[in-house]
């Protein structure tokens, strides 16, 4: 490669990086909620790891879009990879998406991942975990 080959693709990827993708393959910035566990990033739908989230057609999968949405409303989230199609979501705060959402009782574990946030919500019955209405009893 020439010199000024060279230094225009090193500008076109640190100009790239700037932007929304790390070097690690992290993607940052403003999500919309495509569903409870999937976000739209950048163009990219990237479904959240260790969770499953009924579709919106669901009241629980609804609730959840709802709850995705509000907490992705705050600020931009960080995306890493964490498996084949699946990735870790970071809120503005900090606080790990997925897990939030299994604590509220919105989403299922799968893995190992979020077990004991599953079983506190499980405990407190939260969302799934809520015990069946007893009205007309």
């Amino acid at each position: 490669m020439t010199g000024r080959f060279s230094a225009a693709v090193l500008g076109l990827v640190l100009s790239f990086s700037a932007g929304s993708l790390s070097a690690e393959g992290t993607l940052s910035g403003t999500a919309t909620a495509v569903d409870g566990g999937t976000l739209e990033l950048e163009g990219a739908w990237l479904r959240l790891f260790g969770i499953h989230v009924d579709g919106r057609e669901s009241a629980i999968g609804w609730q959840a879009w709802l709850a995705t949405s509000a907490l992705i409303a705050r600020g931009p989230v960080a995306c890493t990879p964490k498996a084949p199609e699946r990735w870790r979501c970071l809120t503005a705060e900090g606080s790990d998406l997925a897990s939030l959402l299994v604590q509220l009782g919105l989403a299922l574990t799968v893995g190992p991942a979020y077990r004991y946030e599953e079983t506190v919500a499980r405990a407190a019955g939260s969302g799934l975990w809520r015990p069946p209405s007893r009205a007309g009893r």
